[in-house]
């Protein structure tokens, strides 16, 4: 499932739906291995000519796919750079055959239909996308732990061949994973755990990371998350506690 850039769709409802299921398995008894992957600067690396020929496969119309040709292709970019003094410094043109515009409104859509068709290799573990990032888990218990790893790591293998066909580059240093599960339950298969990798490489696993803005750790309690954002309301208080002389009075009204 796709969250980013959709109506009614946000990093909390992907964190959600993440959370409930690893959550679920819990209660199952069952383990759950995370795997976060990375793409290096993926909206700049998109292949145009792939990206029209998809467009059209999705049944866009020649006009239309005209047009996205029209936009994507032949830019230029340059580099300004004004000193201190006023003093305007410019590159020369760079001619740019890949990737979309960034900060551009069309960019997230362009990018959503390129990267449609990757599910299609996740056969035997859930996932979940937001825009670039792209999470992938399965849960499993000791007994059938071998099993279930084992597809991940064809699943992940099957993501990084469909990732290199599509111009799209996976960074193995930024590429984490979690076991998420009770301290027990972790600690049981500790030793046993076979190793996670993508094609030989293998994946670091961590014991608290940081997806879309949460900071997850392994027994899915969220505590150093709930202390930092405590923290900084804490701290955005005391700013406005400095200032309250100068606020109005609606407006204190306001922020009881």
């Amino acid at each position: 499932m796709q969250s980013g850039f959709r109506k009614g769709h946000s990093t909390t409802t992907a964190l959600g739906d993440v959370v409930d299921n690893i959550l679920f398995a819990q209660d199952r008894g069952e383990i759950t291995a995370l795997v976060l992957l990375d793409y290096s600067r993926a909206f700049d690396t998109l292949n145009i000519p792939l990206l029209l020929s998809k467009m059209k496969y999705y049944g866009f119309t020649d006009n239309c796919v005209s047009w996205f040709d029209s936009y994507l292709k032949n830019r230029h970019q340059i580099v300004e750079l004004v000193d201190d003094d006023g003093t305007l410094t410019r590159s020369n043109a760079h001619y740019v055959n890949r990737g979309v515009p960034q900060g551009s409104v069309l960019g997230p859509l362009i990018f959503s239909l390129y990267t449609a068709d990757v599910i299609k290799q996740i056969q035997h573990s859930c996932y979940h996308m937001y825009a670039d990032d792209i999470q992938v888990y399965a849960s499993f218990s000791p007994d059938n732990m071998t099993e279930v790893i084992s597809k991940l790591n064809e699943d992940l293998a099957r993501i990084s061949e469909w990732s290199e066909a599509n111009a799209l580059v996976l960074n193995p240093g930024k590429t984490k994973y979690m076991l998420m599960g009770t301290k027990a339950q972790i600690n049981k298969i500790a030793n046993v755990m076979p190793p996670i990798h993508i094609k030989g490489n293998l994946i670091e696993t961590v014991p608290e990371t940081r997806n879309l803005g949460l900071l997850m750790d392994e027994g899915m309690r969220f505590e150093k998350h709930i202390v930092k954002t405590v923290s900084n309301c804490f701290y955005r208080l005391k700013i406005l506690y400095k200032i309250r002389r100068f606020i109005s009075t609606d407006l204190r009204i306001k922020l009881r």
